[in-house]
């Protein structure tokens, strides 16, 4: 359960989950064998095995315990719940657990710009007062974008292919510098899991220091990116 919340919430997150509840939803119900997945899965595969989906559906009326959210789908127009539906089948790489990882990777090949549409997220930016200096990138992003260690960077919020101009007046607003900004941003996301991998490596072979007297891994991992920079 703890590892699950991690992965999914954030710090802030899991303060406010409630622990008992969450627990009951996740083991309410049996597993869904790959049978049972692929005869839902395909009864919404077009609209016409939609139709004949909700009209059973409606036939059997709708369950108990459903939360005041899937309540909601029991008081649309019969027209506006097979258009549910429909759209349901459609993002099925998505929620389907039996899907393989590359068909879910073709999917967002094909359809992740129009699922991310107007979506905010972080990107990196340049910024001659942020917090994110290019040491902090690591090696291989300095070299393959030509930026100097003592440049620096922000984080910004923007929605998904908005142009950087939305952030403020010190941001290059070209498409190619919007692409460029999320690329640092995945090179940064890297640098700091290859770190944090790095640092657990130490520590379970008993070489990271911890005492005020010796360096830290991330010291020396620092130290030793500033040798490779400087060479």
């Amino acid at each position: 359960m703890t590892k699950y919340l991690n992965t999914l919430a954030s710090d802030v997150e899991k303060s406010m989950i409630d622990r008992d509840s969450t627990r009951e939803a996740l083991l309410s119900a049996p597993p869904r064998t790959e049978e049972e997945s692929n005869s839902f899965w395909n009864g919404l595969q077009d609209e016409t095995k939609a139709d004949v989906f909700l009209q059973n559906l409606l036939k059997k009326g709708p369950p108990d315990g459903l939360t005041d959210t899937e309540k909601v789908f029991w008081t649309l127009s019969y027209d506006q719940q097979l258009e549910k539906l429909i759209n349901l089948g459609a993002v099925r790489p998505l929620f389907d657990e039996y899907m393989s990882d590359d068909d879910r990777r073709d999917f967002f090949r094909r359809y992740g710009d129009y699922l991310l549409d107007g979506v905010e997220l972080d990107h990196l930016v340049a910024d001659p007062h942020g917090a994110i200096t290019g040491m902090d990138l690591g090696i291989e992003a300095i070299r393959a974008w030509g930026i100097r260690k003592e440049d620096r960077f922000k984080l910004v919020k923007l929605p998904y292919r908005s142009g950087l101009d939305d952030a403020d007046d010190s941001v290059d607003g070209s498409d190619a510098a919007f692409e460029r900004s999320r690329d640092l941003y995945r090179a940064w996301n890297q640098q700091k899991a290859g770190r944090a991998r790095y640092e657990e490596t130490l520590f379970v072979r008993g070489d990271l220091g911890l005492s005020y007297g010796s360096k830290t891994a991330n010291e020396m991992a620092r130290e030793k990116e500033e040798e490779e920079w400087n060479n």
